[in-house]
């Protein structure tokens, strides 16, 4: 006879981690690869995400749609707009959505923390793992 060995993954039930909200959520991020993947990782965590390569694309959906998104989630180097432009910009238009900035550059992420202490803006150091993120957004919102 033949048999079929059928491998299924373990989920593990959290009892202490509070239920995720489902959020709409903007992501951007220029590098194809990165973006791609925290597209899927937050997909599967439930959220609705519209994801860009540039900030100024971005910028124009957050605008059209403010009221629809729950979180902003930005990379600081990005070739046509920084991260803290971007953020310039959204608070120009005077956004209360919630941000996210992500860098590899420890000292610029020190000195933007620095710059807006006591602002809805979240901090989160590269390489991002999925549960840093999703714990970050848990924050945020």
């Amino acid at each position: 006879g033949t048999s079929v060995l059928i491998a299924l993954p373990v989920i593990k039930n959290n009892d202490n981690q509070t239920a995720q909200k489902s959020c709409c959520i903007v992501f951007i991020e220029d590098r194809e690869m990165v973006r791609n993947a925290m597209v899927i990782a937050l997909n599967r965590a439930g959220h609705t995400v519209h994801d860009f390569s540039n900030a100024l694309e971005a910028l124009d959906f957050a605008r059209e749609h403010n009221k629809s998104i729950d979180i902003i989630i930005s990379d600081l180097n990005m070739p046509d707009m920084t991260g803290t432009e971007f953020l310039e910009q959204l608070q120009h238009d005077a956004s209360s959505v919630p941000i996210i900035l992500i860098s590899g550059d420890e000292n610029k992420l020190h000195s933007i923390r620095q710059e807006y202490t006591g602002q809805k803006i979240l901090f989160v150091s590269k390489p991002v793992h999925n549960e840093t993120l999703l714990q970050a957004i848990r924050a945020a919102v």
